[in-house]
């Protein structure tokens, strides 16, 4: 399975360096013009529709199903575009900010999580570096998934807020209270 995870993992990359390399052919929102504006036309559609297919089989392989992080992950771009107050609620209730972009032009994502006091685990850019400078823990994009997975583990278990914080969610969430404290006095146990 895991075999099979990164095989689509690499052919999503593929199909996603492919649609970035037809997108660079031209500048945003250039217009080709033709003398033969129905062969133009269906040109464009047609490289419209590969970039759609490419787009969503690019999602489907960097789903958290195929990842098996359903429980545990949540990728912003199943909310498309994300109000403010919706983007800081998440933030908020988020545990870290994982951005592991290959190229960047700036990294606001890091901006917007070092005001919300999340730790950052990001690839090692200079924008990245830039912006969050010693405050990031950074990595390579060619370093395997589970040396990033284990860096990332052993500093959130090393940080005192992200402790004290999952501390507070297991032992005061409602259900916790409910069952520690109010059950017993409702069965007389």
């Amino acid at each position: 399975e895991a075999d099979d995870l990164e095989r689509q993992a690499t052919a999503a990359t593929a199909d996603h360096q492919a649609l970035q390399a037809r997108q660079a052919t031209l500048p945003p929102g250039s217009i080709v013009l033709t003398d033969d504006l129905q062969t133009a036309s269906a040109a464009v559609n047609g490289i419209h529709a590969q970039a759609q297919e490419l787009h969503q089989r690019y999602l489907a392989a960097a789903s958290k199903t195929a990842a098996g992080v359903e429980d545990a992950v949540v990728f912003l771009h199943e909310y498309g575009r994300v109000d403010n107050a919706t983007q800081r609620d998440l933030y908020l209730l988020a545990d870290a900010l994982l951005l592991p972009s290959e190229r960047e032009g700036f990294g606001i994502p890091i901006l917007e999580a070092g005001l919300a006091r999340l730790p950052i685990f990001c690839s090692d850019l200079p924008p990245f570096r830039e912006s969050a400078r010693d405050h990031a823990i950074y990595f390579a994009l060619d370093q395997p998934p589970a040396e990033i997975a284990a860096r990332l583990a052993d500093a959130l278990a090393n940080d005192p807020a992200y402790q004290m914080k999952q501390r507070v969610l297991q032992e005061y969430a409602w259900n916790h209270i409910f069952a520690e404290c109010i059950e017993p006095l409702l069965t007389g146990g």
